[in-house]
């Protein structure tokens, strides 16, 4: 998609056509002016829109990009997901977080998330069942409870 969408652009900005140009920046104007249709765009263009395909039975926001949101502590997602690793942002003792992984207490929170280092999505639940197999997946190291990495 991202590339069809940079070829696309590409293509649209090197038309030679003075006719082709001018209905060119008519509908981009037009288009950007609707609300549902500018806002899609911008957020396509920007990749905050783009989500990924989630698994059978995932839930709903795996596979988006996690909003912003700020810890008991003050600690901002955004600022937590700097150190390169996977985050943790739940409700105080919800979800045991994993080794390895960045915890952010978050009261208002209603569901769990996991957060990979890009500010997506990986796991998100109101249990710990599926956190394992979502970490496994994504390549981050888990310990068993036998004691050697997964």
């Amino acid at each position: 998609m991202v590339l069809r969408m940079s070829g696309g652009l590409i293509r649209a900005a090197m038309l030679r056509s003075p006719v082709t140009r001018a209905v060119r920046n008519r509908v981009a104007r037009t288009a950007l002016a609707l609300p549902p249709i500018g806002d899609r765009i911008r957020l396509q263009l920007s990749g905050v829109g783009i989500a990924y395909p989630r698994p059978r039975g995932a839930h709903r926001l795996v596979g988006t990009r996690a909003p912003d949101m700020t810890a008991r502590d003050g600690t901002r997602l955004y600022e937590a997901l700097r150190r390169g690793r996977f985050v943790l942002a739940a409700p105080p003792g919800a979800v045991p977080a994993p080794p390895g992984v960045t915890t952010l207490d978050v009261d208002h929170a209603a569901t769990a998330v996991l957060v990979r280092p890009d500010g997506y999505v990986a796991w998100a639940g109101r249990t710990p069942e599926g956190l394992e197999a979502a970490l496994t997946r994504w390549g981050a190291a888990v310990p068993t409870t036998s004691g050697t990495p997964a």
